[in-house]
């Protein structure tokens, strides 16, 4: 309803309640007329500055539709099929343009439109269809067609284009592509042969160089020179030691960086390590010619040995040195016998003879002898003397990385007695009670199951680069030891091992193979058993002396066993904590934590705890790097595992 108001010739506002109903509709008329820009009869005097829908604007102002309120020069122009704003335009800018969707698909006619507020019934807003009066054909194709399948493109995208798939799912133009069938029969397949001609699947070449010699026992077999005898893992082991033609020579430089200008010369042969840690040749040249090595530096990282087909060392040294392979000119030796007073073969010390220090065994050699001429003069003996009765075998042997392994025995005043390598058989007369013996491993990870007899005497290096022993205010050794083994199965990578004793303490701790000896083992121990992957032991047994473990470690990645009743908690009046680091170079920033208590190792393999909170707690073990190297485990005071594990884990020690 309008409100029109009316001045009265007094200049009073008079209202629509003032007028009758026929007043008011007549009036409602004359307005309409005036604003179609007509005047009924009689009606000029209507009023066209009257606002008839008060929205502020009059007939006079450009009120296009004095009886709409939503209607006047200041109104915002909306799309409703009239002129709101009054420019005289209707919707102008606010029309949308749709197109016929004759067969209802989704896409429109593009030559068959509309303009309206909404969307009218059988249109769309999408115009591509390219046959309207098809449901199935509505775009065209990269081959130009509408409704098309793009069937003329070739594997590169490309129409009517010549590039073929060849069966690999490469994509060329040149039909000549190498796209071959590997040896499981797949196309492009990384699948090889290995050196006993098996199909192998290519991720086991990332087995190469790792380590550990796949000779063929556990799936792959690389120790031919095919593959550089395993990147050398199989160094000198089967086929990789071949030399049936004539004389092994592996040479071995202890830092990695090649021999640095030394050579080995046999004969008129020579050889080196031009790079990296190793090197091996054959030598098929005569026998009974000189040996020598030297000519660079650093010749305390060299070493090399000169073996027969049969494995035996003929000659093994380092730098310098001056010797012989076999015998060397006259009858043997420059007219000497072929075996020194002791029947010991002295191939490549022929130079000692005559040097100016007597050898009468105290470096294992003896020319103390008429045979010999008393060492040419070096030493003082009577007509038939063969040397001291008071001597005493020096063995070094047993185990593997044996061009690792020096050693020096020396008297109490540091004086060397004897030195030298491994494998070493020879003796020592006129030992004294009183002697050192220093035993080195220029790799640092001990002697690998390799030891020293000094008659009854036994000595090795469990761990480390360096052990020292002996009567000089050290350790004598003990006087029974005990062998310790472990091999048998696969996957050695995966097993660690400690031998503790009943307080927990580690006394040997190791992976596999293993092949030593613990000269520190009581009646009463324990026997911690690893296995990182989590599957058992694989076969593998441990066995120290005639007792055997492991048989039953089938699964998991933790065993225990031994001659302990149970563990002794000593001060541990709560649960004992034992952590061990497979690598033996600490947690690297890991941490077991139980409730509020934490355990790590800084530093080695081995560490026990003792955790004195309640129970039911949370247990986790995370926070570092290297965590495959990690187990753990927590035992009551009677040895009864209450929980063990790895890292990462969390769980709960009881019931959270």
């Amino acid at each position: 309803m309008f409100a029109l108001l009316l001045t009265a010739c007094n200049g009073d506002n008079i209202g629509l309640e003032d007028y009758s109903a026929d007043d008011v509709d007549e009036l409602q008329d004359d307005v309409t007329s005036v604003q179609d820009g007509e005047a009924q009869d009689g009606d000029d005097d209507v009023d066209v500055d009257v606002d008839g829908d008060g929205d502020g604007y009059t007939i006079n102002d450009g009120d296009c539709d004095d009886t709409n309120p939503d209607v006047s020069p200041d109104a915002t122009e909306t799309c409703d099929d009239i002129d709101n704003d009054c420019d005289g335009e209707i919707d102008e800018e606010l029309l949308s343009v749709f197109y016929v969707d004759t067969d209802a698909d989704g896409y429109g006619d593009p030559a068959s439109s509309s303009e309206a507020c909404t969307q009218p019934k059988g249109y769309v807003t999408n115009n591509t269809d390219c046959d309207d009066n098809n449901a199935q054909a509505f775009e065209i194709d990269e081959c130009n067609e509408c409704g098309g399948d793009n069937s003329c493109l070739d594997c590169a995208g490309t129409p009517n284009g010549s590039a073929m798939s060849d069966e690999c799912g490469n994509c060329d133009e040149d039909p000549s592509n190498d796209c071959v069938q590997d040896c499981a029969g797949s196309w492009g397949g990384d699948s090889f042969l290995d050196c006993s001609n098996n199909c192998i699947g290519g991720y086991a070449l990332e087995w190469i160089d790792d380590g550990y010699c796949d000779d063929g026992s556990v799936y792959a077999d690389f120790n031919c020179e095919d593959f550089e005898c395993d990147g050398s893992d199989c160094f000198g082991i089967g086929m990789c030691a071949d030399c049936d033609d004539g004389l092994l020579i592996e040479m071995f430089d202890s830092y990695g960086d090649s021999w640095n200008g030394n050579d080995l010369v046999v004969g008129t042969e020579s050889y080196t390590v031009e790079t990296g840690s190793e090197a091996m040749a054959c030598y098929t040249g005569p026998m009974d010619v000189v040996v020598t090595c030297d000519g660079g530096s650093w010749q305390n990282e060299v070493s090399w040995t000169i073996s027969d087909p049969n494995g035996t060392i003929l000659l093994n040294g380092g730098a310098p040195f001056e010797g012989c392979l076999g015998t060397c000119g006259g009858n043997g030796n420059g007219g000497y016998p072929s075996s020194d007073c002791q029947g010991q073969d002295y191939a490549g010390y022929e130079n000692w003879i005559g040097d100016g220090s007597c050898d009468d065994g105290i470096y294992g050699i003896y020319f103390d002898c008429d045979d010999f001429n008393c060492d040419e003069g070096d030493c003082e003996c009577d007509s038939g003397e063969t040397g001291s009765e008071d001597c005493v075998v020096v063995t070094v042997d047993g185990g593997s990385w044996q061009t690792e392994v020096s050693w020096e025995i020396t008297d109490c005043d540091g004086n060397t007695i004897l030195d030298g390598y491994a494998p070493f058989s020879g003796e020592i007369c006129d030992l004294s009670d009183d002697y050192e013996v220093l035993l080195y491993d220029s790799y640092g990870d001990g002697w690998n199951g390799n030891i020293m007899t000094i008659g009854d005497e036994i000595y090795t290096l469990d761990e480390g680069d360096f052990g020292s022993f002996g009567t000089c205010g050290g350790d004598t050794g003990s006087e029974y030891c005990t062998s310790i083994v472990v091999n048998g199965g696969s996957w050695q990578t995966e097993i660690s091992w400690d031998i503790t004793d009943c307080n927990g303490g580690v006394i040997l701790s190791g992976g596999a193979p293993f092949v030593g000896e613990s000269c520190d083992l009581d009646d009463g121990y324990q026997v911690e058993m690893y296995d990182s992957y989590g599957d058992g032991w694989n076969g593998n047994v441990m066995t120290i002396g005639d007792a055997v473990y492991g048989q039953d470690f089938t699964t998991g990645e933790y065993d225990s066993d031994g001659t302990c009743d149970d563990i002794d908690s000593g001060e541990c009046s709560g649960l004992i904590v034992q952590l061990s680091d497979s690598y033996g170079d600490g947690w690297n920033g890991n941490y077991l934590t139980i409730g509020g208590e934490t355990f790590t190792i800084d530093t080695g393999s081995e560490e026990s705890g003792c955790y004195t909170g309640p129970m039911d707690v949370p247990v986790t073990c995370d926070g570092g790097s290297w965590q495959s190297e990690i187990t753990w485990s927590i035992m009551d005071t009677s040895g009864n595992i209450l929980l063990s594990g790895g890292a990462p884990y969390s769980d709960c020690l009881g019931s959270c």
